[in-house]
């Protein structure tokens, strides 16, 4: 049946056997034809950096916006490589190894580092 919405969520979960209701909607949207170019994304870095200055509730957990973990992330990836679990090296050099192909990724053994691509 689709995604219920308005009035019908609160009939439709009242009854606990029935709960399966699932929907996402997705809209794109120009700012263009609404604003002049680059008013939109002007004001949303200040809106950004607004959020950013604002005094977080846990002072070890600062307020973030969407899209912060993972550039996070990958700053600490770029850094520091991507970490590739012993077992699953294994396994890579396996199929190297069956393929006739040079294992390129360093030794594997329980003393090879955990990373993987750090400069």
């Amino acid at each position: 049946p689709g995604a219920v919405y308005g009035p019908a969520l609160i009939r439709r979960n009242s009854n606990a056997a029935n709960t399966m209701s699932g929907g996402h909607f997705f809209m794109a949207l120009k700012p263009e034809f609404f604003r002049e170019p680059g008013d939109f994304q002007k004001d949303l870095d200040e809106m950004i950096d607004a959020l950013h200055a604002a005094t977080p509730i846990d002072p070890q957990k600062p307020v973030l916006v969407h899209g912060d973990n993972e550039w996070a992330h990958f700053d600490d990836r770029k850094k520091n490589g991507i970490p590739v679990p012993l077992k699953l090296l294994g396994l890579i050099k396996g199929v190297a190894d069956r393929a006739g192909v040079d294992f390129l990724l360093g030794e594997v053994s329980e003393n090879s580092p955990s990373l993987w691509g750090a400069d």
